[in-house]
């Protein structure tokens, strides 16, 4: 692949909140590309196609126009695999802003293709990878907010969920994966967090990933909740996902409206709000990471911004990747702030 010169870069889901998004940042950027949006909603013009994900003609003919192709529509969890059907035959690079497979696509793979490349996960893997070194063999992270989002994303934390990705409970104690059975019935006052929150363990694919990757002793990973009825409403809605047994968009998008719309309510006149920490502690010394953003939206579209650029501008080999494996914590940090998110680092010595 190389280092690539003028190119056609195709969005898939150009017309929603991620794609919006990403459109405005590539408006700022000086690539010397030519930007294909793709959607079910689009008007046809020279720039802009209809393209229908679940019809494998559609989407062939919209990716055989351009050299790399970056996925913001959802739940990438119903379209992940219809795209790489196409994408992989046709070697053509591709970034996607989650699309978690449960499932090995090495096989056939002549392209650079990034998965998990939003948020969380994506930009939390980076971090964490930034803040440990040899000495460092206890980490915790928290991550988490007040954030409604859109159906796609809330499809994608359904979907995903029920189909395995990362284990609720569990956590990495002397590099073995243990399970703590706690209930989540208290708020916790967490620094950078600006309202009390509930707090429960979850070990992502992406952190225990990471852990093996770097010889990781013991990392805690845990998910918070301003309100205690918002992992209700996301066990209601996987419930729903569980029963309907089969791959009907139709009624997933009817589960996905209804545990949305609840969602909505309980956060109406709410400010919406996205924190991660990190704390990593060495034998005489503890370093610690706070990020502050109004949601996590704006970090998911700088993802797919920057890991562009790297698929662009370097010689990254051909090959599946977690963005941790070749991002870099100290260059991707800048990128954050200068879209205005909030991030702070505290290093402290023991004698």
């Amino acid at each position: 692949m190389g280092i690539q010169t003028h190119k056609k870069i195709g969005i898939l889901g150009a017309n929603g909140t991620i794609g919006l998004l990403l459109q405005k940042l590539l408006l700022k950027e000086n690539l010397n590309v030519e930007v294909i949006l793709g959607g079910r909603n689009l008007e046809i013009s020279k720039n802009q196609k209809k393209v229908d994900v679940f019809n494998s003609e559609s989407l062939k003919e919209f990716v055989e126009q351009v050299d790399l192709l970056i996925n913001c529509a959802g739940p990438t969890f119903l379209i992940t695999e219809k795209i790489l059907k196409v994408v992989v035959p046709l070697g053509k690079d591709y970034i996607d802003a989650f699309g978690w497979m449960k499932h090995n696509i090495m096989e056939g793979i002549s392209s650079r293709i990034v998965l998990n490349n939003g948020c969380v996960p994506g930009m939390l893997g980076i971090l964490v990878r930034y803040m440990i070194s040899e000495d460092i063999d206890d980490v915790k992270v928290w991550t988490g907010g007040r954030e409604t989002g859109g159906k796609g994303a809330l499809g994608d934390i359904l979907l995903s969920s029920i189909n395995g990705y990362g284990k609720s409970g569990y956590f990495i104690n002397n590099f073995e994966i243990v399970k703590e059975e706690k209930v989540i019935d208290s708020k916790y006052k967490i620094e950078n967090m600006p309202e009390e929150v509930y707090v429960q363990r979850f070990l992502s694919n992406e952190i225990q990933k990471l852990a093996e990757c770097f010889k990781l002793k013991n990392i805690s990973e845990y998910k918070v909740f301003p309100d205690k009825i918002i992992p209700n409403y996301i066990l209601e809605g996987c419930a729903r996902c569980i029963k309907e047994k089969g791959n009907d968009v139709r009624i997933y998008n009817a589960i996905f409206s209804d545990i949305l719309e609840k969602i909505q309510v309980q956060n109406k006149s709410k400010r919406n709000w996205f924190a991660l920490n990190i704390e990593a502690l060495g034998r005489n010394h503890r370093k610690q990471l706070f990020l502050r953003a109004t949601d996590s939206s704006c970090i998911t579209a700088r993802m797919l911004v920057y890991t562009l650029k790297k698929l662009l501008n370097t010689d990254l080999p051909i090959g599946l990747y977690w963005p941790f494996e070749f991002v870099e914590g100290e260059s991707f940090i800048p990128e954050l702030k200068k879209d205005g998110i909030q991030i702070n680092e505290v290093e402290e010595y023991y004698i």
